[in-house]
């Protein structure tokens, strides 16, 4: 198997119940980058910020065989993107990398009371579906043959 085709990647969309108003988007971006160098802290991550809106972090695991990639996006409408990758094969359901991505959603949700899972790839699918069956745009399925 290509070991580009083994590597673990998930996907997550958060939705984050910050009490702010479209008006207040500066104030939002500014309290989500909180949110995320708080994130890099607790798991002693690097962060990198690529842009306003967009962040990566880079975390080693326990035995430092490897590293977590996580690139994170800000998006309009209180939602916050991740897409969590690594070197780990997937063929045992990548343990490591879920263990990091479920650490970075554990420390989302006790930072942000209301914060939830809208979409996570490894336990709903690998395209996020919207309401009425249609697919999310920009995610196209890879061929299955």
């Amino acid at each position: 198997m290509d070991s580009a085709l083994a590597m673990a990647r998930f996907e997550v969309l958060l939705s984050l119940s910050l009490d702010v108003s479209a008006a207040a988007d500066k104030a939002w971006r500014g309290r989500c980058r909180a949110l995320i160098v708080e994130v890099a802290q607790q798991l002693a991550a690097s962060l990198n910020w690529i842009d306003e809106r967009n962040a990566a972090l880079s975390i080693c695991n326990v035995d430092g065989s490897f590293t977590v990639n996580v690139l994170v996006e800000l998006r309009e409408w209180k939602e916050l993107g991740l897409l969590i990758s690594s070197t780990e094969p997937m063929t045992m359901g990548s343990p490591m990398t879920q263990g990091i991505l479920t650490q970075v959603i554990d420390v989302i949700e006790r930072r942000e009371q209301g914060a939830h899972v809208v979409f996570r790839s490894d336990h709903h699918g690998p395209v996020r579906h919207e309401p009425g069956g249609g697919k999310r745009q920009g995610s196209p399925l890879p061929n299955a043959g």
